[in-house]
């Protein structure tokens, strides 16, 4: 008995089990694998006189 490649279900079946595997082995792949976000800059709200920093020339 082979695969039933023909049929629907198996390919419904198989897909769901690829998508399955993605997920149980995803938290294991090194980071250098995921997608790193983009990085946004922060500012800062106060400075160390406590006085809001002023705002850049336009």
């Amino acid at each position: 008995m082979g695969f039933p490649i023909g049929d629907w279900q198996f390919w419904l079946v198989t897909a769901c089990a690829l998508v399955g595997a993605w997920f149980v082995v995803k938290p294991f792949l090194p980071k250098a694998w995921k997608p790193k976000p983009k990085a946004r800059p922060t500012r800062a709200r106060l400075t160390i006189g406590g006085k809001p920093p002023e705002q850049p020339l336009p």
